[in-house]
């Protein structure tokens, strides 16, 4: 699969760095500010990004993960279940589709990207606001409420005015993508007052080099496209879970077809999962483990007061039983826990202490296993906040200061002379 890092729109050059250092009329052309900037910019499809954005907006619960391939071996591997599907490819005006159906179902939430350079965060919101039972967060959960009744062309608008979103989008934006964005609208804005044939070829070669993304989706039975491009969303057919069927046997040969092709055209393309958060499953199996462990050692005590002493019967440091706040786990949530039926079942009617202290040497095993994967799921985590952190960071500003500095002082057109 090709590599779709940072894919972007081809970028006009600005010429308004010399303009800075020898503060000519270019030297106005000053970036807009993040926070109050009403336009949007191309998101790229890095997971980490996508991840920073569902936490930010308030979403709890799933995880963006990068597809490397549609094959059952690579599907296996992901984070279960896989709510949906993020395919990003290179969009061209002739790919919209001609097959529509007339109307958007009352039980898809469905938006209509309005504004440019915004299909990422569409996207996602077409994907979360059909999730069951996720978390949303306050400000989704009331945007999701009001636009409940909506048409798909009145959410998109309702999304582009939405500063807590847009915000949160362009919070990855560098200052040349915003002024680029507003270079991009300006000439949309002008490109009918240009000569047709030009203003055409113009708008086919930005065509060309267009990303787009695309979401695909288990709702109710139903496997569906939504594309915020397309007027309504696109059924692509239905799959009973009842009789073993999963929603990927629906999704893989329409999507591993569309990649195919793609492929041999030379278009980039990728794919990205949204999935359940492991760390929920994982937290959650540690508090059960220590809410079990605490049953047993009530057990215990009840047989015998020095159980303790019995060879085998310790505790290794690492192990806790009441919480571990380390790894995110609560006293609360480990009193909240619901150990297997099964379980309690052999603590309660089992009154042989050496079975006992057996059990419990196999739930200390278990804890250490389900630790270790909580913390590979945290620094994973740390990881993505890393590269959020960095890209979200204005170097630009200091670069072109330290830039402008050595022009003052002279010295930057003689680092430029020097061969």
């Amino acid at each position: 699969m090709a590599p779709k890092r940072g894919a972007k729109r081809k970028k006009t050059v600005l010429q308004n760095a010399q303009g800075d250092l020898n503060g000519d009329a270019n030297h106005d052309l000053s970036p807009p500010d993040r926070e109050t900037w009403p336009g949007w910019v191309e998101m790229e499809s890095e997971p980490a990004f996508f991840n920073a954005m569902l936490k930010d907006m308030g979403v709890r619960g799933v995880k963006v993960h990068e597809v490397y391939s549609l094959e059952d071996n690579e599907l296996a591997v992901l984070p279960q279940p896989v709510h949906a599907l993020i395919f990003l490819f290179r969009y061209r005006e002739t790919e919209k589709s001609d097959n529509e159906p007339g109307t958007c179902p009352k039980h898809v939430w469905f938006a209509n990207q309005t504004p440019d350079f915004a299909c990422a965060t569409f996207a996602l919101l077409n994907i979360i606001n059909n999730i069951p039972g996720l978390h949303l967060g306050e400000q989704l959960s009331k945007f999701k409420e009001f636009t409940q009744d909506m048409d798909p062309l009145s959410r998109g608008d309702a999304i582009d005015t939405f500063d807590f979103v847009r915000r949160i989008h362009n919070s990855f934006a560098r200052e040349s993508d915003l002024l680029q964005a507003d270079m991009h609208l300006k000439a949309k804005a002008d490109r009918p007052r240009q000569d047709p044939d030009k203003g055409a070829a113009e708008a086919d070669a930005e065509d060309e080099v267009g990303f787009h993304f695309v979401a695909y989706m288990p709702i109710q039975g139903h496997v569906w496209m939504l594309d915020g491009l397309d007027r309504f969303p696109l059924d692509m057919g239905s799959f009973s879970e009842n009789d073993g069927g999963s929603w990927m046997n629906v999704a893989q040969p329409a999507l591993m077809g569309r990649m195919a092709q793609y492929a041999a055209s030379e278009i980039q393309f990728n794919l990205m999962a949204i999935v359940h958060d492991p760390v929920m499953i994982q937290r959650e199996e540690l508090a059960i483990n220590m809410q079990a462990l605490q049953i047993i050692d009530k057990k215990l005590d009840c047989l015998q007061a020095n159980w303790r002493a019995i060879d085998g019967a310790g505790t290794p440091s690492k192990i806790t039983i009441d919480s571990a706040l380390d790894l995110g786990v609560t006293a609360a949530d480990v009193q909240a826990a619901k150990v297997k039926k099964d379980i309690l079942d052999v603590i309660e009617n089992d009154a042989d202490i050496s079975k006992l202290i057996k059990l419990r040497k196999d739930m200390i095993r278990n804890q250490a296993s389900v630790r270790a994967a909580v913390y590979d799921s945290l620094s994973s985590a740390r990881s993505d906040d890393e590269k959020v952190r960095h890209r979200r960071h204005d170097y630009e500003t200091f670069v072109r200061s330290w830039l402008n500095a050595l022009a003052e002082q002279g010295i930057l057109s003689t680092l430029l002379e020097d061969p």
